[in-house]
């Protein structure tokens, strides 16, 4: 696979673009101009492009995060 900024994987690949195609779905703005009027090619070319800033969260960082999100849960009841 081609490196596309910091993706090594297709796996990683397919779920960053499913994630922008839903954002696409819901009414966000595509952020190139396309011939494409299909949602999940133009997030595939974002991706692509590089035009697409995400993260990649470790399992350290998940687990603090599921952890503080169960403390505010048990605050609020």
């Amino acid at each position: 696979m081609e490196s596309y900024k910091d993706l090594d994987s297709k796996y990683k690949f397919i779920l960053l673009v499913s994630k922008r195609a839903r954002q696409l779905l819901k009414g966000a703005k595509p952020k190139i101009k396309s011939k494409s009027k299909s949602l999940i090619r133009i997030a595939q070319e974002e991706v692509k492009k590089g035009v697409i800033d995400f993260k990649v969260i470790d399992e350290d960082e998940r687990e603090k995060k599921g952890k503080k999100k169960e403390g505010e849960d048990s605050k609020s009841v």
